[in-house]
């Protein structure tokens, strides 16, 4: 029986090397999995988004192209900004979204965080994120702002477009699992197989010892 357990160390090099491999192997095709690939572009994407400008209060159409969160920003001019405009809490609104095809009324909510923004080049404007809805449906909605307490002035700009937080972490989400998995083959395709030498090593010096 002695004897059997020291030859087996030859079985356990060709284990150890088959589990390397194909563990290897596992990992670089997940590594190269689209989810992974995609990253950049799923991030430039969603920064690329379509966005909706409405001066409030007031009203416009909008077409949602894909369902879940959306962010509102309270924009302001870079030109004609203050330093007090990027430290003063933005005005008290309320905004929805009203459905074409089933007349719903979607409420946003409360959801102000001064770290949350966005400079445009293009429209000329910093934003910042102060409420968030979200759609079950994509389609045409009606969007519509106001202030809370019905005052009419000053008009102020405000956008619909990507709740970028929340799209990083769906982003973050969706490359998680597979770069995790892929840690972890490697990890194991590794491990195992160091383990497995180590005792192949051991049985056969034990056998030149037997001998």
């Amino acid at each position: 029986m002695k004897t059997n357990k020291q030859n087996l160390y030859p079985w356990l090099f060709l284990f150890a090397s088959i589990i390397f491999i194909v563990g290897i192997i596992a990992s670089i095709v997940i590594f190269k999995s689209p989810g992974l690939k995609m990253y950049p572009s799923m991030i430039s994407n969603t920064y690329r988004e379509q966005q909706h400008h409405l001066s409030l209060p007031g009203k416009t159409e909008v077409f949602l192209t894909r369902t879940g969160a959306y962010g509102i920003y309270y924009e302001y001019s870079l030109v004609a900004a203050s330093a007090e405009d990027y430290t003063n809490l933005p005005p008290d609104i309320q905004c929805s979204l009203t459905s074409h095809a089933t007349d719903s009324i979607i409420q946003a909510v409360p959801d102000y965080v001064e770290s949350n923004r966005y400079w445009s080049k293009e429209a000329g404007g910093i934003g910042v994120l102060v409420m968030s809805i979200s759609v079950d449906e994509p389609g045409k909605y009606a969007f519509e702002c106001s202030y809370k307490d019905g005052q009419t002035e000053p008009e102020i700009r405000i956008l619909l477009g990507p709740n970028y937080y929340w799209e990083f972490l769906r982003v973050i989400g969706t490359i998680f699992v597979p770069f995790v998995f892929g840690i972890n083959t490697i990890f194991v395709s590794i491990t195992i197989p160091f383990f497995l030498v180590i005792i192949g090593v051991i049985l056969k010096k034990a056998k030149h010892n037997y001998q």
